[in-house]
């Protein structure tokens, strides 16, 4: 299941964030069986997301606000953001797990 979150990225520094979309993959977990018949059983496995994309969609400066243009730097940003996301990958995976069982259960 494919998937997407918004989430603003503080870390920058200078009174600058960054609102960001997060393109991910999804995975639901499997549930815990008891007993197969053969007596054998099986622990599960928790849900899962791996990233696929990450976009750039506002650059707050101060108090300006700048929205992506065609410029070059929009792509560094992307990239600066990317490095931050998969640094932090698993505060940014949870975020992930958490929107795609929310999605999964309105179904």
């Amino acid at each position: 299941m494919r998937g997407e979150i918004e989430v603003t990225i503080e870390e920058l520094g200078h009174q600058s964030s960054l609102d960001v979309r997060i393109e991910y993959d999804a995975q639901p977990g499997e549930p815990m069986v008891r007993y197969y018949p053969n007596g054998d059983g099986y622990p599960g496995s928790p849900p899962t997301a791996d990233y696929r994309n990450v976009y750039v969609k506002k650059w707050f400066v101060a108090d300006e606000e700048r929205r992506r243009s065609m410029s070059w730097l929009w792509a560094e940003l992307d990239f600066i953001a990317e490095d931050i996301i998969l640094n932090n990958w698993e505060t940014y995976h949870d975020l992930c797990v958490e929107d795609a069982d929310s999605w999964a259960e309105e179904r």
